[in-house]
């Protein structure tokens, strides 16, 4: 029994330990692709060199932004859970024929908002990268973007202020503002 005992807390300690390396890698990758799509996309070169010389410095950011993530997911989860099975198994019997739909219909309503809160998290990871938000804040932003209020498709980025921009990573770290972001009407 003590050894059975033993090995599950050496496979949870195991599985602890891959995990924070699993987070700490996704951030550190997403930083790569974010910095370096974004130098892409204002037309500058791009060296791996500057990819390496930026990514220590917004990793961390990133990661912050994924915990928070994690939480969110955690307690939606929890929530989900603790208030959809309780009233399902009281109000749907197994002997009832629309058990199996509202059973469909609830888990793609679960499922939406599974999607939603990923889109608003990766949104919020670019978020973290290219400007001062991170965490919480860069949730909250990632989410009124998603919801259109502060971008849609009839405004114009200004490339070459965030080409101007990413530039200062190759120095010392400097992030985007909201207000330093410069938009144009069609």
């Amino acid at each position: 029994m003590d050894t059975l005992w033993s090995e599950k807390i050496a496979f949870l300690l195991f599985e602890a330990v891959y995990f924070l390396f699993f987070l700490v890698l996704s951030s550190v990758s997403t930083s790569t692709v974010v910095y370096t799509i974004a130098r892409i996309y204002t037309t500058n070169e791009i060296t791996f060199a500057e990819v390496m010389n930026v990514v220590p410095k917004v990793w961390k950011r990133v990661l912050v932004t994924l915990t928070w993530s994690f939480i969110i997911v955690l307690v939606y989860n929890m929530i989900s859970f603790s208030i959809l099975v309780p009233w399902l198994e009281f109000n749907i019997g197994p002997s009832t024929s629309t058990g199996p739909t509202i059973w469909g219909l609830l888990f793609a309503i679960y499922m939406m908002g599974f999607v939603c809160i990923s889109i608003i998290w990766h949104l919020a990871s670019v978020v973290s990268v290219l400007e001062e938000d991170y965490g919480i804040e860069a949730m909250m932003k990632s989410m009124a973007l998603v919801k259109g209020k502060m971008l849609d498709h009839q405004e114009i980025i200004d490339k070459s202020y965030i080409g101007d921009h990413l530039e200062v990573y190759i120095g010392d770290y400097d992030p985007l503002r909201s207000k330093d972001v410069k938009l144009e009407q069609f």
